[in-house]
């Protein structure tokens, strides 16, 4: 499902990896990427979501947000104590994350 919608309402198309790599790297990457269709794009601006300490560290040196999901080897727990925006068991379905999203700005 297409949680975010672009300047021009297209859908955004989000990213997934399975790379052995750096999570910084991959966030890079990202963050490159938004700026190159959404000029002046602010990291802060941007969303990591993922579910391991290496994903929050990588959104943490990159300037980016990040909602932390223990759906994985991590719990809640494990995760919150790691400093990120959001942590939460599930992700939301898409109403209830516009919400949330919504009450920041």
């Amino acid at each position: 499902a297409s949680y975010f919608r672009g300047a021009e309402g297209d859908p955004l198309n989000g990213s997934f990896s399975e790379r052995v790599e750096p999570r910084a790297n991959i966030v890079r990457r990202g963050v490159e990427r938004a700026a190159a269709v959404l000029p002046g794009f602010d990291p802060a601006q941007g969303l990591v979501i993922g579910d391991t300490p290496h994903d929050i560290d990588g959104a943490h040196a990159m300037g980016v947000p990040v909602l932390a999901v223990a759906t994985n080897t991590h719990s809640l727990e494990e995760l919150q104590a790691l400093n990120p925006w959001r942590a939460m068991r599930a992700l939301p379905d898409a109403a209830a994350f516009e919400e949330i999203l919504g009450a920041e700005g």
